[in-house]
């Protein structure tokens, strides 16, 4: 569980610089007062949040201890250090990561997706859709409407409602008899292979949602830092460039590998190799996300009414549909070496036409 929480506590640093750098605020703290109303999605990063108003939109936190009392008019996206309280109304999805514990009293119109050491669905809470919960203990107390899916490497206890099936694998249990309306379904697990099974299956919920999250900050810098630069790469996309971007993408790695190669064989030359080395690692790193938020863009300019013209909800669903595809046996590795070439290709594209791309199609973000 160190390992684990070095990996969450390094993602929470880097995307606190990034946003925090894309937002140019120096905030540390933000409570948004009772009575006052923010009509759009709300983005904030640093240590304490505090939500006791209402936000018409959605809500992207990185922080270490999130309270929300007020109400939510679209999905939440948490990614906290320490606690996550959920006291008020969301009226949407709910997906949160947290270290030491998420607590949830309110009222959620969405479904629940939850990774942490402590997640408590609460006596007072109402859950209109799913719960799907990982964690080394899962308690319920409240009311979940359709199914609930946990995980709980140490005890699972269920005294609320289920109205739909359980299925949960927890080395230890104390689940009150009717409690589930639905059907209960346990996957046995040994107690030597416990740890590897828990272990894995928190492993890739916790990796998604954290590729969600980096899709999102990327989605950030380009919506309001980089914006002219996001309307030019996508409009070229439509365009007849297609295969070009493919071939700058391929034709880009072989040649910063071997200029890279190339750096290293000269002992002088060592300290620029890895500079490049580390250059073409980061446009790897981000070029899926690019590739995701581009494609987004068209989809979202085809189908604006589909997404009610919020192209977040399409790079959730691009970035969640790019996860579960990657798993699949010798159809993920190609899909993710086509989709990786594709962003790497974008990125340098979007400079080599940029002259072209502004007389090219103006999408809406």
């Amino acid at each position: 569980m160190k390992l684990k929480k070095a990996i969450i506590v390094t993602l929470l640093i880097l995307s606190s610089i990034l946003l925090v750098g894309a937002a140019k605020t120096d905030k540390i703290e933000e409570i948004i007062p009772s009575g006052k109303t923010l009509e759009e999605n709300h983005f904030f990063t640093g240590d304490n949040f505090e939500n006791n108003g209402t936000i018409d939109g959605s809500l992207f936190v990185i922080a270490q201890d999130v309270l929300i009392n007020g109400e939510v008019n679209g999905n939440i996206f948490v990614l906290s250090q320490n606690e996550t309280v959920i006291n008020g109304v969301v009226k949407g999805d709910i997906y949160i990561a947290a270290t030491e514990k998420i607590s949830i009293t309110g009222r959620v119109d969405g479904s629940i997706f939850v990774v942490s050491n402590i997640a408590s669905i609460e006596s007072r809470a109402n859950v209109s859709r799913s719960l799907y919960a990982v964690g080394q203990e899962i308690n319920i107390y409240g009311i979940i409407d359709r199914d609930a899916n946990l995980y709980a490497s140490n005890n699972l206890l269920v005294k609320g409602v289920i109205l739909g099936d359980l299925k949960y694998n927890a080395k230890t249990t104390n689940i009150i008899e009717d409690s589930v309306k639905g059907q209960t379904t346990i996957r046995a697990v040994e107690n030597n292979d416990a740890n590897q099974f828990f272990g894995n299956t928190q492993g890739k919920l916790f990796s998604t949602i954290s590729f969600i999250f980096t899709n999102l900050i990327i989605w950030f810098l380009l919506a309001f830092v980089f914006k002219e630069t996001r309307k030019k790469t996508s409009s070229l996309l439509l365009g007849n460039k297609n295969k070009l971007f493919f071939l700058y993408g391929l034709v880009g790695l072989l040649g910063t590998l071997g200029v890279a190669i190339a750096f290293f064989i000269s002992f002088i030359g060592i300290p620029f190799g890895i500079i490049v080395l580390l250059l073409m690692l980061s446009l790897l790193y981000i070029s899926i996300g690019i590739f995701i938020i581009t494609l987004s863009d068209i989809v979202g300019s085809k189908y604006p009414r589909f997404a009610g013209g919020n192209n977040i909800i399409y790079v959730v669903g691009f970035s969640i549909a790019y996860s579960f595809i990657k798993l699949i046996p010798f159809i993920g590795p190609i899909i993710m070496m086509l989709v990786v070439i594709f962003g790497y290709g974008l990125i340098i594209g979007s400079f080599y036409h940029k002259g072209e791309a502004e007389e090219e199609h103006n999408l809406i973000l």
